[in-house]
Parts: structure tokens; C-alpha cells; sequence
């Protein structure tokens, strides 16, 4: 079994070198503004341990209310859709953006237990929306696994995005 578990953690290091070069490639040229409500600040802390030159600016979020005041939020989004909604993580990225003055916001929501997923939220230029990171149930802690969803979502949609432009 020994055997198994290393050849698995180093795929598993493979694929995460894989995804930071693909991140890296995506945010040439861009400052990225971030906020962590449902990885508990492993998302910030990934994104800002893996791609430096491009981290303006990491929000690790623990009570909505944090959100209002700093970030100029409106308490009707957060009251209307809460901070697992679709909306909300859309609302907040771009939000992120404008606040930080840079050319990417990230949002990454807390868990929707309705839909059984984190949402990422991601704002670049006229672009903003928010895709579902499917989680079957609601991990007890942090997870890598959510990071990684979460990050790939951001590769994929900025490899859309920027194609498009």
C-alpha cells in the first residue's frame, strides 16, 4: 500500500504543478484580488503560496458582517441570497476588483447545501460570473479538494475569457 500512496502523491504534486503553470500562463499581466469565505483561508493561502508576483490583495472571511463596512457591500445581497449563493460570490468578485483596483476578483463562497457545492466567483473586465465547485457534502474542514475545484473553475474560465477577447 506504501507503494500506491507515493505514486499517488506524486501525480497528485504533478497535476498541482500542472494547474499553477496553467494559473500562471492565465494571469499574465493581471493583479488579483481575493476572498476565502468557504476554505477557511486555504484558498488564500494557495493561490498566494503558488502565485506571488499576481496576489494584490487576500480576504480570509469568518462572519459576513466583515464583508459590509471594508468592501462595501450591501447587507440586502447578503440578507436576500446569503454567502453560498450564486449572486452573492458574483456581487463579491466584482466588488473585490473595483475595491483593490485590480484586473481579477475572486470570490470563493461558503457551502451551499442546497446545491451540494462551493461557487467560485470570478470578475475580468466585462466579465463576470460564478460556477458551481461540486462538493457532495460539506467537508468538515478545509480542503485541498475544494482549492483545487476552485482553481481549475478559475483556469478554465480565464482560458475562455481571454480567448474571447
Amino acid at each position: 500500500m506504501h507503494a500506491f500512496e507515493s505514486i499517488l502523491t506524486e501525480i497528485q504534486a504533478k497535476q498541482t504543478e500542472t494547474l499553477v503553470d496553467q494559473l500562471a500562463a492565465d494571469f499574465v499581466g493581471l493583479t488579483v484580488s481575493l476572498a476565502d469565505i468557504g476554505a477557511h483561508g486555504l484558498f488564500s493561502y494557495w493561490m498566494s503560496h503558488h502565485l506571488p508576483r499576481h496576489m494584490a490583495a487576500t480576504t480570509t472571511i469568518h462572519h459576513p458582517s466583515v464583508l459590509i463596512r471594508p468592501l462595501g457591500l450591501s447587507p440586502q445581497i447578503i440578507r436576500e441570497h446569503g454567502t453560498s449563493s450564486e449572486p452573492f460570490t458574483q456581487y463579491l468578485a466584482k466588488q473585490l476588483r473595483h475595491v483593490y483596483a485590480t484586473s481579477l476578483g475572486l470570490a470563493l463562497s461558503d457551502y451551499n447545501t442546497t446545491n451540494r457545492c462551493f461557487y467560485i466567483g470570478v470578475s475580468y473586465a466585462n466579465h463576470t460570473e460564478s460556477m458551481p465547485v461540486p462538493m457532495p457534502d460539506r467537508p468538515d474542514s478545509p480542503s485541498l479538494e475544494t482549492v483545487i475545484g476552485s482553481a481549475t473553475l478559475v483556469h478554465y474560465c480565464m482560458r475562455r475569457v481571454r480567448n474571447s477577447h
